[in-house]
């Protein structure tokens, strides 16, 4: 079997507030803007990782029974 090589890892966070998060980001982090899309998600680079900021919310046309939120309730195991 082949060795795996990943090329990138990436991160989904939830950020309510999407341009504040992007600059904090930019400006503390040193992360690289790669692209914003209509002001509800950023993507970043940092460190050879994608950060991608997603601002939650409800269904639209393509997934009307998709919510982008977190859970209401939080487990753990172990």
């Amino acid at each position: 079997m082949d060795a795996f090589t990943a090329s990138a890892i990436t991160h989904l966070l939830d950020a309510r507030l999407v341009d504040v998060s992007r600059d904090w980001s930019v400006r503390v982090l040193d992360a690289r803007l790669v692209d914003e899309y209509g002001g509800t998600s950023v993507v970043l680079e940092l460190l050879g990782n994608w950060l991608l900021l997603v601002r939650r919310g409800g269904p639209d046309e393509g997934k009307p029974s998709v919510w982008f939120e977190p859970p209401l309730e939080v487990t753990s195991t172990g």
